[in-house]
């Protein structure tokens, strides 16, 4: 389904009769422009009209879509905004969300490389280190995760773990040692986070040194850049939830676990906010912080997508008729740029 701002743009090259194609190193599809996506989604007017016809490079026959030289909207400096969203996409890799990882089909465990973008927070605690919180690598330099995740201490994250209680991971006949204890440099939580009405439960984690994305159990995972995964309707479809939260027996599990939730329509929630789950098939406390997650459209193929973020769920028990809330991260994809850095 094409999204709003590419409708408007191939209406505007279809109209205009004198629209010529031009020569340049990095002709795009518009769907995959995304410094495009995000100019016409916050200033869709003549100034930006001129701008695509001007950047027009060619016609794709198989996919049915316009072209555009993407290069000539990475260097807009607009007003506020408009500037510091475009000038920051740069920061997030446009290799993210793999999905031909090892993967199980059904059960509830993760494969070694089906979620490799999956991190744990440390704390200190009384007995020593502690994971209590999860979250999820979005660049070399970032952990997203849940505001509520850094009321205690933290001490660092740990990427590529798979078995807690095991220093190399092995599963049919595939092992794995890559794992990685970073410490902090600085924590980001949104301003407006709220801790008694849990809203705007978001947070960045700034790593002191960069995560070594080269092993294929280290990947960032993709945020809903585009404002087509933006404005999607997510009510009725099933997304995907990993941790290393607490199980059916009430005990935390050591290996990465993974659910399928159903997104259903939230009650006495804010617009910044998902539910998900039904009876049975939830996330859990130990979850927090980590991602709920769709297979999408991103770019020109499929991809996982972060849309969420576990923030909480019932006060009685997990797994019951009332579904847990997230965190809608495409509420805070701005909030996300405007705070990373280099």
């Amino acid at each position: 389904m094409l999204l709003l701002n590419v409708i408007f743009t191939i209406i505007l090259l279809q109209t205009c009769s004198y629209v010529s194609s031009r020569e340049c190193s990095n002709c795009q599809l518009i769907t995959s422009c995304q410094p495009l996506l995000f100019l016409i989604n916050y200033k869709r007017d003549d100034e930006t009209a001129n701008r695509i016809i001007q950047a027009h490079c060619g016609y794709d026959e198989a996919k049915k879509e316009h072209m555009v030289c993407c290069s000539d909207f990475k260097s807009i400096k607009s007003e506020s905004r408009i500037g510091a969203v475009q000038d920051k996409t740069s920061l997030l890799p446009e290799s993210c969300g793999d999905i031909d990882g090892y993967r199980i089909v059904g059960g509830n465990v993760a494969g070694l490389y089906e979620f490799p973008w999956m991190a744990l927070i440390s704390y200190n605690d009384t007995t020593g280190i502690d994971f209590k919180c999860s979250g999820s690598i979005i660049n070399s330099r970032y952990i997203l995760t849940a505001a509520h995740c850094i009321q205690d201490t933290i001490i660092g994250v740990r990427v590529g773990e798979h078995d807690i209680s095991t220093s190399e991971d092995c599963y049919q006949n595939m092992c794995e040692t890559h794992i990685q204890d970073i410490p902090i440099d600085k924590i980001t939580t949104h301003p407006k986070w709220n801790f008694q009405k849990r809203i705007n439960d978001i947070a960045l984690i700034r790593v002191a040194e960069e995560i070594n994305l080269t092993p294929a159990n280290v990947q960032p995972i993709c945020l809903p850049l585009n404002p087509n995964l933006q404005n999607e309707d997510l009510i009725g479809k099933n997304a995907v939830v990993s941790g290393w939260g607490l199980i059916e027996t009430s005990e935390a599990s050591t290996v990465l676990l993974k659910v399928t939730v159903p997104i259903v329509v939230c009650v006495n929630k804010t617009r910044t906010q998902i539910c998900a789950g039904e009876r049975f098939r939830d996330s859990c406390r130990g979850d927090s912080g980590g991602p709920l997650m769709l297979e999408d459209e991103y770019g020109d193929t499929m991809r996982f997508v972060q849309f969420g973020i576990v923030s909480y769920g019932t006060r009685f028990k997990c797994g019951s008729s009332t579904p847990g809330t997230y965190t809608d991260v495409r509420k805070y994809v701005d909030w996300i740029l405007e705070t990373i850095e280099p």
